[in-house]
């Protein structure tokens, strides 16, 4: 709390008020702190308003922040969450699109963009990204990225982080039956239902006494 006089000298119609504000790194809402005018000396009268509000407004933003998913293809759905590095008196506004990584757009995941808001007090709020599943084909996994833009209330922080779209069509490994002479070498042959152009499968066996003796 601060206080002081202030003279007019005569022929004067204005004088100024100071105060010095502090500038903290907090993010906060709007804060607000009233001046008065007191007695008054000399030929004048007060005015019938004689307190008035000052509206200290915040200079700090929160950062928005885009997660980072990782979804079964067959998910149908990849919900995405965007968050504020601190809570905030404002509402928050944003625009948001897909950008294609290694996934295709159309292939693996449907072109989306929109919208953003966080109301003022909350944290977060989420997005979705339709996701489309190639089943039956070995995929290796596929990324893609969100978007932000047109930010109101906040600044952009980790933007244009990576969902993982993560592949679940696996091979078959199958073995068939097999014959062979006595005193012959007997090779049987394993096989994949397709390959896998990323990943590499392995397998463990036995064998096992039929009415044949080991």
């Amino acid at each position: 709390m601060s206080s002081g006089a202030i003279t007019f000298a005569a022929g004067d119609t204005t004088e100024g008020l100071t105060f010095s504000l502090t500038d903290d790194a907090l993010v906060e809402v709007t804060e607000s702190f009233t001046v008065s005018l007191g007695a008054i000396t000399g030929s004048a009268t007060l005015d019938t308003i004689n307190v008035h509000t000052v509206n200290i407004i915040d200079n700090e933003f929160p950062a928005l922040i885009v997660g980072t998913v990782n979804v079964n293809e067959n998910a149908g759905n990849a919900v995405i969450t965007i968050s504020l590095s601190a809570a905030t008196g404002v509402n928050v506004t944003f625009d948001w699109n897909t950008v294609a990584g290694t996934a295709t757009a159309g292939t693996h995941y449907t072109t989306s963009s929109g919208s953003g808001l966080i109301t003022a007090g909350n944290l977060t709020t989420t997005i979705s990204v339709p996701i489309i599943h190639t089943a039956g084909v070995c995929d290796p996994d596929r990324t893609f990225q969100i978007h932000l833009s047109n930010e109101v209330g906040a600044s952009i922080g980790a933007n244009d982080t990576v969902s993982n779209i993560i592949d679940i069509d696996m091979p078959i490994v199958s073995i068939a039956n097999n014959s062979a002479n006595e005193g012959s070498v007997l090779n049987i042959v394993a096989t994949l239902s397709q390959a896998c152009p990323t990943k590499a499968v392995g397998f463990s066996w036995s064998n096992l006494a039929g009415t044949a003796v080991a």
